[in-house]
């Protein structure tokens, strides 16, 4: 893939194929934690509490990951937006209309997947903390 942000937009500090590396990066994130989610989620159910401490903490070490990234993505999307005159409000799904015709379709497709993955994650840490607050009631 060439360079368009070099040559479309002189002013940013870095090209269409950085900010497709932070999204893929990103993705790679969300999808890891959702495992791990999926692990703790298991450990509650078989009742482990010395796994279910060990998957926690790694949790929390893949949640700050995903929180790095996401900022690091939101500073991008600032950039952008300034850039093409939109508000500082606005997201990337609203700035990719003005991407190159040709990385239209392949950014709206993995921020769709990346969004998917985030709606993901919540709703397993939400029954993750129900479990976690029945089991407790129980004990």
């Amino acid at each position: 893939m060439s360079s368009f942000a070099q040559t479309a937009l002189p002013n940013l500090t870095f090209t269409w194929e950085d900010l497709l590396g932070l999204l893929r990066d990103e993705l790679q994130e969300y999808g890891s934690l959702l495992g791990l989610l999926s692990a703790q989620q298991q450990s509650i159910l078989e009742r482990r509490p010395e796994s279910l401490l060990e998957i926690n903490q790694t949790v929390q070490t893949q949640m700050e990951a995903s929180q790095i990234l996401m900022k690091k993505r939101q500073g991008f999307v600032l950039s952008l937006a300034e850039s093409f005159g939109e508000p500082n409000s606005s997201s990337l799904s609203e700035i990719v209309s003005h991407f190159p015709d040709v990385t239209q379709p392949m950014f709206l497709s993995i921020i769709e997947e990346i969004n998917s993955l985030i709606s993901q994650v919540r709703r397993k840490v939400e029954q993750n903390q129900r479990l976690l607050n029945r089991l407790t009631e129980v004990t």
